[in-house]
């Protein structure tokens, strides 16, 4: 804890420096290199592998709930949006949504184009020996523990 600690107050003044010497950098490029209406500016992602999991975790959440970026959710783990999304856009022209459906499961309904929408079937079974058991002995009807 301590380690990690001493490693976030050391990266925190890194991230100063990086901060100062890119508004540096920004000057130069503006007044030597482009000079004229037009300015550029440079930001960095103040993330590194140590807090990496916490900052992906919060640009989920801007996303999730509050109509964040996507671009710096997928940033914030490391990889290049930009090249991440020429990868979404390239397997939507190719139709990998209708070549590749995800299997069905409880997390999602899509089934598999065949009816079965995913997740619990809506009908017991009863084919199942142990389960028509547990059906007939009404195993599953547990009552309410009382509140008093």
């Amino acid at each position: 804890s301590a380690q990690q600690n001493n490693l976030q107050l050391l990266l925190a003044e890194i991230f100063m420096w990086i901060e100062a010497i890119s508004e540096e950098i920004t000057k130069v490029i503006n007044k030597n290199v482009i000079k004229g209406k037009y300015s550029t500016e440079l930001y960095y992602l103040p993330c590194s592998i140590i807090t990496r999991k916490d900052f992906v975790t919060q640009m989920k959440e801007l996303y999730m709930n509050g109509s964040g970026s996507l671009r710096m959710w997928i940033s914030s783990t490391g990889i290049n949006a930009d090249a991440y999304l020429e990868l979404m856009d390239s397997e939507i022209e190719d139709g990998f949504d209708e070549k590749y459906k995800p299997h069905a499961t409880s997390y999602n309904s899509s089934g598999n184009g065949n009816g079965d929408k995913g997740g619990r079937p809506e009908t017991d079974d009863l084919s199942n020996p142990s389960t028509a058991k547990t059906k007939m002995e009404n195993k599953n009807n547990v009552p309410k523990p009382s509140t008093k």
